[in-house]
């Protein structure tokens, strides 16, 4: 055993009451972006747990994100939750010591299934029957629902706000008052949250991240929610709006209930588990707010590799997503209110072109051949990362082990994404500048205001509300549509082909 290892099984013999544990598993689970889980197989020697057991071990990232519980408060949480009868991990001992691996950890069953979103979205035989999966999701998000304040188990928890949506608006404002560079995308997008903000709902427990991906299925059935490191009290709205979401929709969008099917079985399940159904207007309104915060906690993840605390060219291409997640906000509230726009297809995903593909979408033609016209006889930086993206993905990614396959796919999706940026980047910034200082009234002055602070006092104004009306919010909605778009065509194109 490795020494983390033997100090965990020195831990669990005393609460086990067994006379020995020994650890003969112990590796790295994929997923928990915030969170680092470990499979964790013991032996165990006497006692109600005697025999083979298979256990999650659930610990701290290098780095943490603002909004997300600590392991003792997640726990807590975990444990009523299960209680309760929500289909969860049963949760089994907490350490709150630091000292025995350098970080708290909790310990909990392991549960089978799959939770890998584009597996569930697309395979028939894990998931045959999807309206029935959706009923069991919705059925088991209304058990959590079903747990209401006060609680004295989670006494810890942060009082619930009196009206989640505003609190919830101010608080991602808050969030982007501590990052470096203003988005004024974003900051529409809470404003039109801000003026269009429903009567409060009272509050229940939230899990903040239900969703597809952060769930099991075994045999097409639900076996666990997982990741509950953002729960606590809230509006239930908020979760069913998280949970339809575009943006977790794994690009199967024409089904609305994550993915996996229509919304009409999960309300079902919902309301079957004593739940109030949710009308389309509150449906509408919790997927902006969803795509807003999830563009918000994207930009915390980028930091935590971009600050050093933990360098991962995973958590700095998901900062990549806001730019989807900006054009989709500026897509939906531009339309007139509760609007929206039908899908009537199956999309495939968003990073299935290669490298090559997504040049050639953007590049110019040769007319009379078809090729693309080459500007030099010598391959120059932007043609060298695109043919080491196309040998990575094409050459590279098929010999790879499995395991290696994901970050290989990382390394050249990110090599694309700097082509296009190489290429594409300094026309969109200097388009970009110009018209921000149009909208603000700096188009007269020389030399040009620096584009980092026109854009905070853009966003400024937007939060102030001189843009809620009139000529200059239309003036705003085409500044936005033409910016999110630029950043799409740069950081995904694919995107901008599924909302076409």
């Amino acid at each position: 055993m490795t020494q983390a290892a033997a100090a965990v099984a020195a831990w669990l013999t005393p609460r086990m009451e067994a006379d020995g544990v020994r650890v003969t598993g112990w590796s790295q689970l994929s997923g928990g972006a915030i969170q680092s889980n470990i499979a964790l197989d013991v032996d165990v020697d006497g006692g109600a747990f005697a025999g083979s057991q298979r256990f999650v071990l659930r610990t701290d990232a290098a780095t943490a994100v603002a909004a997300s519980l600590d392991r003792p408060r997640e726990y807590a949480v975990l444990r009523a939750a299960w209680e309760a009868g929500v289909r969860a991990p049963q949760p089994l001992f907490l350490c709150d010591d630091e000292t025995v691996l350098g970080a708290r950890f909790f310990v909990m069953r392991r549960l089978p299934g799959v939770a890998a979103g584009r597996r569930i979205v697309r395979d028939a035989t894990l998931v045959p029957d999807r309206a029935a999966l959706a009923f069991e999701l919705g059925e088991n998000l209304a058990r959590i629902h079903a747990i209401v304040p006060p609680r004295s188990e989670l006494a810890a928890l942060p009082a619930a706000a009196a009206d989640h949506a505003v609190a919830a608006i101010a608080q991602y404002r808050r969030f982007l008052d501590a990052m470096n560079d203003a988005h004024p995308a974003i900051e529409w997008g809470l404003r039109w949250c801000e003026l269009h903000a429903p009567t409060p709902a009272p509050a229940t427990l939230i899990h903040r991240d239900y969703r597809t991906g952060n769930y099991l299925v075994d045999s097409g059935h639900l076996t666990g929610v997982l990741d509950w490191e953002f729960a606590g009290w809230g509006d239930p709205r908020e979760d069913l709006g998280w949970f339809c979401a575009r943006c977790w929709r794994f690009g199967a969008l024409d089904r609305e209930a994550g993915g996996i099917a229509s919304i009409e079985p999960f309300v079902q399940g919902y309301v079957a588990g004593h739940a109030r159904a949710p009308s389309r207007e509150e449906l509408d309104y919790w997927q902006v707010m969803a795509h807003l915060r999830w563009a918000v906690i994207a930009l915390q993840q980028s930091r935590r590799h971009l600050t050093g605390g933990e360098r991962s060219l995973e958590l700095a291409l998901t900062g990549r997503i806001v730019h989807e997640l900006e054009h989709e906000i500026v897509q939906v509230t531009g339309r007139p209110p509760w609007t929206r726009t039908p899908v009537d297809r199956d999309t495939a995903s968003g990073h299935s072109a290669s490298p090559r593909a997504r040049r050639d979408a953007a590049a110019p033609q040769d007319a009379s051949s078809g090729n693309v016209a080459a500007a030099t006889d010598i391959a120059d930086g932007d043609e060298l990362l695109a043919s080491a993206g196309e040998t990575l993905e094409h050459s590279v990614l098929p010999a790879v082990a499995t395991e290696q396959r994901y970050p290989a796919l990382m390394a050249a999706r990110a090599i694309a994404i700097a082509l296009r940026e190489h290429r594409d980047g300094p026309a969109a910034a200097a388009a970009e500048a110009e018209r921000v200082a149009r909208l603000t009234g700096h188009q007269d002055l020389s030399p040009a205001p620096d584009r980092r602070e026109a854009k905070r006092a853009l966003a400024a104004a937007i939060r102030e509300g001189s843009f809620d009306a009139g000529a200059r919010h239309a003036a705003l909605c085409a500044h936005l549509a033409e910016t999110v778009r630029r950043d799409v065509a740069i950081s995904n194109p694919a995107a901008l082909r599924e909302t076409s």
